[in-house]
């Protein structure tokens, strides 16, 4: 169970309240397994408070990070950041070498081991990809470890032209080998999908509140998975909007 709150006095009552509630029916919140996080703080790490609420008198620790459902939130980066990437690609690794004997056998043939590669490892590296917000070398991130891992599968993949650094298959080559997509395209389609689904959903739900927020609360240039979308399909919110609702997406 995840609560939201805008300031630390309305989150102490909400705890306070839920805990009673709770009582009624024999239940209670266990304090050691209930954490907190302030998000989009502007303190510097060395002021992140320790504490920021308490119950029953102890107090609930403020985590700086937090894995909740696979993801890795992280109190300063309040869009997909360094370390949630990281998390991806250390996890996407680990299951391509936990099957690397099968992954690597070039007596299968590469089109099957590539699909079942793409169920398998590239799951784990794209995970919540549709509600990514990247910046450009993020994504650069991940169309760099997506490659390797189709090189490592092909046969001479990282053979070299003669007298040069350049490898002699081309990344397009490798994919028209593998028989698969650009991961990137993969993950537009994904996001693109995604936003359109959002828009067809009630008003009154929570992630079309937040994925239509326009309140930037820090300065500089702002990312966001909704401006990626109407950037890469080349189209205004409008027109999204009307082909999300005519179901084109």
């Amino acid at each position: 169970m995840i609560l939201l709150f805008e300031n630390k006095v309305d989150l102490q009552c909400a705890l306070t309240v839920l805990n009673s509630k709770f009582a009624k029916f024999g239940l209670a919140i266990n304090v050691s397994k209930t954490k907190t996080m302030v998000f989009n703080s502007n303190d510097a790490k060395e002021s992140y408070p320790e504490v920021i609420c308490k119950l029953n008198g102890k107090d609930i620790k403020n985590e700086k990070s937090f894995i909740y459902l696979g993801s890795n939130l992280i109190y300063d980066e309040s869009k997909t950041g360094t370390t949630e990437i990281e998390l991806r690609i250390d996890s996407a690794e680990s299951a391509l070498y936990k099957h690397a004997k099968k992954f690597f056998n070039h007596n299968i043939s590469l089109k099957t081991r590539v699909r079942i590669m793409n169920a398998i490892v590239r799951s784990r590296l794209t995970y919540g990809c549709q509600t990514w917000a990247l910046t450009s070398g993020l994504l650069q991130r991940i169309k760099v470890t997506y490659s390797s891992i189709l090189r490592k599968m092909t046969k001479g993949g990282f053979r070299r032209k003669k007298d040069a650094w350049s490898f002699a298959l081309s990344n397009d080559a490798i994919l028209k080998l593998c028989g698969t997509e650009d991961i990137e395209l993969y993950i537009r389609r994904q996001q693109r999908n995604y936003l359109a689904h959002v828009v067809r959903n009630d008003d009154d739900t929570l992630c079309k509140k937040l994925t239509f927020d326009d309140h930037i609360r820090r300065p500089g240039r702002h990312i966001s998975m909704e401006t990626m979308v109407y950037n890469h399909e080349m189209l205004t919110r409008d027109r999204f909007n009307t082909l999300a609702l005519n179901r084109v997406f």
